[in-house]
């Protein structure tokens, strides 16, 4: 068997791939974390505004506000260094189990569902400046680049299994 018949080709592009999504998955998640905090500290005046509750001590609504986004921020990190070091894990060549494809599949979904929310239903959506419309492309590439990831998994999966089958 030669290592470079069309399956080993087909193999080894699929599994450069999935290391280069893979790497993409875990940028997406550092630019999650950039885009938050610049739009809470240019928007902060507005946040404490909104959040303001005559009942309630400001710093305590302030101190909730920071622990709450602090908290979603490392879930949505850890979700996505998950998802990345198994990506190019497996595109390394080890043996990894399909839970990263479906939270990646999961995360696809989810980034489908604001996409089409932000842009067609009517009570949603916002007027569109700059920083939404860049915020809303930044979504659309994640989202393409993790069903990219989804199929190169899925294909080096299949290739792998193909390949043992010859021998």
């Amino acid at each position: 068997m030669q290592e470079n018949d069309a399956l080993h080709i087909q193999l080894r592009k699929n599994q450069d791939t999935l290391k280069i999504v893979g790497l993409g998955v875990m940028a997406f998640g550092v630019w999650s974390i950039a885009k938050t905090v610049l739009y809470t500290t240019f928007q902060w005046n507005n946040i404490i505004e909104e959040m303001a509750r005559p009942d309630v001590d400001s710093r305590i609504q302030v101190i909730a506000f920071i622990l709450i986004i602090a908290a979603l921020l490392a879930v949505e990190i850890a979700i996505r260094l998950y998802i990345g070091r198994a990506a190019v894990a497996e595109g390394n060549g080890e043996k990894r189990r399909p839970g990263y494809i479906a939270v990646t599949f999961v995360i696809t979904v989810l980034g489908l569902a604001i996409t089409i929310v932000s842009i067609v239903v009517p009570g949603i959506r916002t007027e569109l400046n700059l920083q939404k419309l860049v915020s809303l492309f930044v979504e659309m590439t994640s989202t393409v680049v993790a069903m990219e990831m989804c199929w190169s998994a899925i294909q080096v999966r299949k290739l792998r299994r193909q390949l043992a089958e010859q021998g």
